[in-house]
This record gives structure tokens, sequence and C-alpha cells, in this order.
């Protein structure tokens, strides 16, 4: 179908030219790689030293034939023309991967992470400006056009303006799916260009509103920082942490489409394993939510530190080490050497210190002693002269004397290291709650009760953070330092957490994201986002998303009813883009299970979808009912589409094309912010469709919401 633009012939004549030129860039980057696979091989075999060097250039070789490949599929998306001041307008064609032309170096596409790729982002036509690393470049945008790019074919073309960009804006997101979430290079907005590009030097803080685009964002800020901080940031020391398995596969393709591999992805609990191994105790013990929240609080990780000061104190013997008559170690000189010279190193690695000064110390009392004997037998024996049998007999209880001082050195450093104490993690906590018994605060002691209660080694996820805050003290870990960490659904991190994170990661800035009004984890999550200030320091910034673009206009404002019908302590504006479609359902039925099963019948053609419960054993019973629906499973190493049951808190930064609530009623979810936070999070996963169905009196969290569904 022809193009209906002005420019079209000129447009397609560029794009066809594109292709030619990356095409004869990919030749020429296909020759690279050959000539470096083959440079690589010699240097395995005939020289060994040279081989790093080789295969820094053999992966950088590969990384261009891959950007190409991609460039091939999509060259570029938009192109604008700007005048400098004092200088002629240039016309800059900006893609996902840029393409430099190899022997000119001519920048032919640029990449979205270069600075003039601002002008796209954060600009209208008219006067502007944007930041080179050389300062503020200003001049005037003449021209901001968008192309629609399918299969390596340019099929639209839209010029500048507020009105033709959000109908852009809107086709893109009318088409979007839940099967994966994607790059969104082409629809990044203004406010969401501003955080990516957010210095790498300062940590950021983003509250972000269901569907504002937060982890997307997190996911292309990596990329901007991977390519803009290249001398100071590695993909390898790079991590992402995120809420459970099966988001990390949620959100997988993400970053392989933008060019990044090698970031490491993980769970805060898989993290942890790899930190401390089998020193960390399974988990699975059951915890209330005031002991939960106890766990979580700074105070509680502060409590733990001083406690663990005065366990290495109190631990060292107060009038030293001595061996028979000998004094190996004064008291002060003990606790100066444990407690201030090798203070900054682990408890473990101090005391094999102490352990090796011990037998350098009682090796040389040994031989001093033994000294003492042989002198002993030499004046004994010279008395002894002309009596071979008599002689013989002293110099054999000499050796039996000289041999059992030896083994009595030896068993003196075995029981005096034996004394100190086993150094197990797991066991230091539990010491650590037996003396919280006699704290002061009434909930402390709670919560120690509670916890020495618990039969077995298995722990609650709260432990987990105050384990490893101590196997950070006492165990020599394996270092895997990361420069920058990305934290998804951070609000259901507890403070302690975020202080593990911050002590594992000294150097490292954070983009931590998330929705305090989506803090499903009450009982351990973080209370604000003002919480963390004490671990981040002040270098940090907090910015605010409030714009959905997920949804349709028509559900958000279903969801805002949610609020609006219980306030809450946090901020709780939403606003949705402009993307209209279907009138959510509010219906009342007799059976959930065979409505939601009649309403699955007419979306059969959607590719995805989820039943949403309050509970896991809701879900567990509506999934039985419901033929071909699967369980969600939030441990699973893939995702699936399809037709979903889950419980809302397990559903937590997902997406879907159409959302059923299963249950919305009164006793289900009462006018409080627990239940109000899950009903939400329930709501927003939908794209396009949503039903909500109930039995008996809907949740008054939903009150007028009947209104909004039949308007």
């Amino acid at each position: 179908m022809a193009i209906d633009h002005p420019a079209a012939r000129e447009e397609l004549a560029h794009f066809s030219q594109a292709l030619s030129v990356i095409e004869q860039e990919q030749d020429g980057a296909q020759a690279r790689l050959d000539d470096a696979r083959a440079a690589l091989d010699a240097a395995r075999r005939f020289d060994p030293d040279n081989l790093p060097v080789r295969e820094m250039q053999f992966s950088l070789a590969e990384q261009g034939v891959r950007e190409l490949r991609l460039a091939g599929e999509k060259p570029y998306f938009t192109r604008v023309d700007f005048c400098e001041e004092g200088g002629s307008t240039q016309r800059y064609y900006i893609g996902k991967n840029g393409v430099t032309r190899f022997r000119t170096l001519e920048a032919y596409i640029i990449d979205w992470r270069a600075p003039v790729a601002n002008l796209y982002y954060s600009g209208q036509v008219g006067p502007m400006e944007y930041e080179s690393p050389d300062g503020p470049v200003r001049g005037e945008m003449t021209l901001k056009r968008q192309f629609g790019v399918e299969k390596g074919e340019l099929k639209t073309i839209f010029d500048s303006g507020i009105a033709a960009q959000d109908e852009f804006l809107q086709s893109v997101l009318g088409s979007v799916t839940g099967e994966r979430l994607t790059e969104i290079v082409t629809t990044i907005q203004a406010e969401q260009n501003a955080i990516i590009r957010h210095p790498l030097n300062r940590s950021l803080i983003v509250q972000g509103v269901a569907g504002s685009g937060k982890t997307s964002i997190a996911l292309h800020r990596i990329a901007f920082l991977l390519y803009t901080y290249q001398d100071r940031l590695r993909a390898e020391s790079t991590l992402i942490l995120a809420p459970n398995p099966l988001f990390l596969q949620y959100i997988a393709p993400v970053l392989p489409d933008l060019g990044v591999e090698r970031v490491k992805q993980t769970t805060f609990h898989a993290l942890l394993q790899s930190w401390l191994g089998t020193a960390l105790p399974p988990l699975g013990a059951a915890e209330s939510n005031a002991c939960a929240r106890v766990k979580g609080m700074l105070d509680t990780a502060h409590r733990l530190d001083a406690w663990l000061d005065a366990y290495e104190s109190r631990i060292l013997p107060a009038d030293g080490l001595r061996f028979g008559p000998v004094t190996l170690f004064s008291g002060e000189a003990l606790r100066q050497f444990i407690l201030v010279d090798e203070k900054p190193f682990p408890l473990e690695r101090r005391f094999r210190e102490l352990k090796k000064q011990l037998s350098g110390r009682v090796k040389h009392a040994v031989a001093q002693i033994n000294q003492w004997y042989r002198q002993e037998a030499q004046r004994r024996a010279a008395r002894m002269q002309g009596d071979a049998e008599r002689r013989e007999r002293l110099f054999a209880q000499l050796e039996e004397r000289t041999q059992a001082a030896e083994a009595k050195g030896k068993e003196y450093i075995r029981e005096t290291m034996r004394a100190f104490g086993d150094f197990a993690p797991a066991r230091l906590y539990r010491t650590f709650w037996e003396d919280m018994r006699q704290a002061e605060d009434p909930e402390l002691r709670a919560a120690a009760e509670e916890t020495l209660a618990r039969k077995g080694r298995a722990v609650a996820a709260g432990d987990a953070a105050l384990i490893a805050l101590i196997a950070r003290r006492v165990c020599e870990l394996p270092r895997q330092e990361f420069r920058h960490i990305v934290v998804d659904e951070a609000q259901d991190m507890s403070q302690a957490e975020f202080l593990l994170l911050r002590r594992m990661n000294p150097g490292a800035t954070f983009t931590i994201v998330g929705d305090m009004m989506q803090g499903v984890n009450a009982a351990r999550g973080l209370p604000s986002w003002q919480s963390l200030a004490p671990v981040l320091g002040d270098s940090c910034d907090l910015r605010e998303l409030i714009t959905s673009y997920r949804s349709t206009v028509e559900i958000i404002l279903l969801a805002r009813r949610v609020w609006e019908n219980c306030p809450s302590p946090v901020s709780t504006r939403i606003e949705p883009v402009l993307r209209h479609g279907e009138a959510p359902r509010v219906e009342k039925t007799g059976d959930i299970a065979a409505r939601a099963a009649r309403q699955l019948a007419e979306w059969q053609r959607l590719p995805s979808v989820a039943v949403i419960t309050k509970t896991e054993a809701a879900a567990d019973e509506l999934c039985a009912r419901l033929p071909g629906a699967k369980r969600l499973d939030v441990s699973a190493s893939e995702y699936h589409t399809g037709v979903l049951v889950a419980s809302a808190a397990a559903v937590k930064g997902l997406e879907f094309d159409g959302v059923i609530v299963a249950g919305a009623d009164a006793d289900e979810y009462a006018a409080c912010v627990e239940d109000a936070k899950l009903l939400y999070v329930a709501l927003t996963r939908a794209l396009h469709h949503l039903c909500v169905f109930y039995c008996g009196a809907l949740t008054p969290l939903l009150k007028g919401g009947e209104n909004i569904a039949d308007s």
C-alpha cells in the first residue's frame, strides 16, 4: 500500500539507500569478524600471551556484526532537522542501533542513546537546545518526522506536531500485546527520557504508577549507561534484581533487543545464595507480619551491628592468652589485634591470622622450653660420665618431653581456637535473637520469641538479609562487586535488604523503580521512598511518573476508583494516556468460574489473558474449574502466555491483553490500604480488556465503578 505523505518518494529513496549502506557495512564487518576469528584461533595455538587481546578484538567484531544485523531489520525510526546557531541545517536519522561508516567514521545513523537524539525525545519543532559532551547546543529544530518500519520495509510516515505524535503513540500502544516486555525506543516520552539519561554518579528512585513504563525505562537506562560511560561501566558489573524468576523471563528479551549482553539478572534471594552458599539456610519458614516488619527495619539491622561489635569483644579473654608461664597475647594486645588492627577483615580471617600468630608464638615458646630441657639434660649427663645406660635413659626422656611439649603446643592452639566458638552465621543469628529476648522494645522481644520457637533449619524471607549481614562480618565471601544496580518492584524490599546491597557494593549507584500503590508486601516492604535516605545518602534523586501508557482510559478510570474510595498515605495520582477502548465490565454473577469460562471463550483470540484472584488458595480452586487454564508459577524458569490463573500479588509487574478480576466482593476486598493495593494491582494488569466479577456485595473500593463500566 502506498504511503500517503508528501515526502514519501524522498524518504523511500533514502530508506533504500540506508539499507544498501548497511549491507555494505555488514559485508565489511563480517570480513573483519572472519579475520578476528582466524587471529583468535592462531593465538590459542601459537601465541597464548596475546590471547586476551585477540579475544577482545573478536568480541568487538562479533558485536559489530550483531548490531548491523539489527540495524538492517529497522534502520531508523525518526528524522530530525536541526539548525545550530550560526550554522547550517543538519539532517539526523536516529535508530535503535547506530551505524557508523567504517572507512570515513561518518555517523550515518545516530544511535538513540547519543546526545543529539535528545532532539527527538525532548523537543518539538522550534527553538530548542540539547546537552552535548561540550555543553549545551542551541538552535532550531525545523523538522521532526517519525517512521513506521516492519520487517525491513518503510510503512508509515508521521510529521511533527503534538496531534501527530499522539496518533503515532496511540497506534503503537494499541498494538501492544502482553506476551513479553519489549523495547520502547521509538515511543520514549520526554519524562521517561530524562530518567533514562540521569547521570551515572547519582542514584535514582523512580516512583512510577502502574503502566508508566518504569521497568522498560530501567532497562533502557542500562543500555544508555553502558553506551555513555563505556570507560567506567561494563555489562558484567551491572546487576538487575527482579522479584521472581518468572518476572526475569518476562523482561528477558529487552536488553538483547537493545544490543546489551552479559548483564547479570537475578532475584534477591538467588543473589544471597550466590554470595553465601551453604551458609544461608533454606527458605520455607512461616512468619507473622509483625515479626517480618521488625526484621526488615533499619533499626533492627543497626541493633545487629551493635550486637556483633559486643560479641567480638566478649569472646576475647580479658587476661589474654597464656601458654604455661608464657604470655602470648596480653588482654590489651589481643583486643588491639582483633578489634583494631584486623578490624577491616571478616572475623574468620581475623582469627585465622590470630591462629598464625599463635602458632608462631607457641612454636617459639615450645622451642624455649625444649632448649631448657636440653640444657638441663646436658648438665645432668655431664655428671653421668661412665654410666652409658643412665645417659641413654636421660636422652630418651628428653625426646619424650620434647615431643610432649610440641604436642601440648598443638593441642593448646586447637583448644584456644575452639574456645572462641563457631562463627556460622545461622548460629550467630540465633544467638542474637536469644539476647534480644531481654530487649526493652516489646516488638523486638516478640520477634525473638517467634523466631526461637521455630523448629528445623528453614528460615523466613525476613531472616535472609540479616543472616547475610552477619555473614559479611564473619565470613570470607566471594567478591563480585557491582558498579550499578537496578532494583525493580523495589517497594516490596526492606530497608535491611537495601542496607545489605549497599554494604556489599559500597561503590555502586542504584536505579530503584517501584510504586508505593503496589506495595503488596506490607509486612516487609518500604514504608516510603524517603526511608532509603539513611542507606543511599545525599547522592540520590527521586522522580515521579504519573502517566500510565499500558491501559485504556476506561480501565484507568476504574482503577482510580480504588484510591478515591480508600484514602492512602502515599501519592495516588495516575493519569491515562489518551487511548480509548471498550468499557470494563463490572458484573454480579452466581457462579464466578462459569462466568469466567464464558468470558474466556469470548477472548479466545487474545494472546494473553489473566484470571486474577486475591489469594493463592482462591487461584488454585478457580484454576481447577477452568479447562485449559494454567496456574501461574512465579518460580518458573519460562514465561508462557495463554490463559493464566494467579493471585494479585503474583502478577505484579506483568501485563495481559485481557484480565478477569474474580471475586471482587466486599468480604474479599475491604476498604483498607492493604486490600486496595491488591485490587489496584489486579485491575491495572489489563492492556485492552477488563472484566470484574463478584457474587455478593461489590467491594466498597469500586463504589461508583459500575457507572464507568456502563458509560
